[in-house]
């Protein structure tokens, strides 16, 4: 059998990401933020040391600057402001 060669990495931030809605993060203590924080820190460097070249995800760059909530747009607020509702699928 030949040998293979190197691994193409064909993964992107968002695969290895974690996301909290507002009311997820308000459930979360402080070390647990901080060790969110730091979690998401380690998988974007894991990444660029891997050959990651993808621009750097708003999560990193919320995180870089400081911001203290880290949540995304509540389900149902992103509805609201995304125009009308899709079909339901029954």
């Amino acid at each position: 059998m030949a040998a293979a060669g190197p691994a193409q990495l064909q993964v992107a931030f968002e695969d290895v990401a974690l996301y909290f809605t507002r009311e997820e993060w308000e459930l979360l203590s402080q070390p647990e933020k901080q060790l969110y924080r730091d979690q998401m820190l380690r998988n974007y460097r894991v990444l660029v040391s891997l050959g990651y070249s993808g621009s750097t995800p708003d999560l990193i760059y919320q995180i870089e600057v400081g911001e203290e909530e880290l949540w995304i747009q509540d389900a149902e607020d992103s509805r609201q402001t995304s125009g009308p509702e899709s079909p339901s699928r029954d």
